[in-house]
C-alpha cells in the first residue's frame, strides 16, 4: 500500500509536468514577443467614419503608434504629452497615431474635447491578436511602440509616458535615423 505522503508528492510532480507542458505549447503556438517587421504598418484599422485605413498611411521617420480607450485614466493623461511632442518633432518626420479600443461615438466625443491634432483609428476585431502583433502579448493599455522609419518597432513602452522619457527617446531615435535637429 501507498503511503499518503508518496500519493501526495506523486500528484503534485504529476500535476507541475503537466502545467509545464501546458506553458510550453502555449509559449510555442503564440506570435513571437517582439514582432520587428514592416508588416505592423499595414495593419488593417478604420478611422473615426469607418474607412479602412493603417498606420503606414502617415508614416514618415518616426511613429508612435498609441493603443488607448477613453475609459483608461492613464491613457487620457498621456494624450496631451503626445500632442505637445507632435508639435515638437513633426518637422524632423515624428508622427502620432492613436489607436482606440473603443466606440467611435466616445473616441469622438474625447478628440473634440482635448482637440487631438493627430489620426485615430478604431481598433473593433482581434484586439489580442494584433496587440500581440506589436508586442503587448496581455493587451493592457496604455501601450505604445515607436516604429522606426523602416518600419521596426524601435522601443515598447507598456503603461503611460513621462514628458522626459518621451523627449529622450524621440530625440535618440530620430538622431539614429539620421534625422537632423
Amino acid at each position: 500500500m501507498l503511503k499518503p505522503k508518496a500519493v501526495a508528492y506523486a500528484i503534485v510532480v504529476v500535476a507541475a509536468l503537466i502545467a509545464g507542458i501546458s506553458v510550453s505549447l502555449y509559449l510555442h503556438t503564440q506570435d513571437p514577443p517582439n514582432p520587428a517587421h514592416s508588416g505592423i504598418l499595414a495593419e488593417p484599422f478604420t478611422d473615426l467614419t469607418g474607412a479602412p485605413k493603417t498606420v503606414g498611411d502617415w508614416h514618415v521617420n518616426v511613429t508612435l503608434v498609441n493603443f488607448w480607450a477613453t475609459w483608461c485614466a492613464p491613457c487620457r493623461e498621456e494624450i496631451p504629452l503626445f500632442m505637445t511632442m507632435l508639435e515638437r518633432y513633426r518637422e524632423r518626420g515624428f508622427r502620432v497615431v492613436g489607436v482606440a479600443i473603443d466606440e467611435v461615438e466616445a473616441v469622438n466625443r474625447f478628440r473634440d474635447e482635448l482637440l487631438i491634432n493627430y489620426p485615430l483609428l478604431i481598433l473593433e476585431h482581434n484586439v489580442n491578436t494584433v496587440m500581440r502583433r506589436y508586442g503587448d502579448g496581455m493587451a493592457i493599455l496604455p501601450y505604445s511602440v515607436l516604429v522606426d522609419a523602416q518600419g521596426n518597432i524601435a522601443a515598447k513602452k507598456l503603461g503611460a509616458y513621462e514628458h522626459q522619457e518621451l523627449d529622450t527617446l524621440l530625440a535618440q531615435t530620430l538622431a539614429a535615423q539620421g534625422v537632423a535637429n
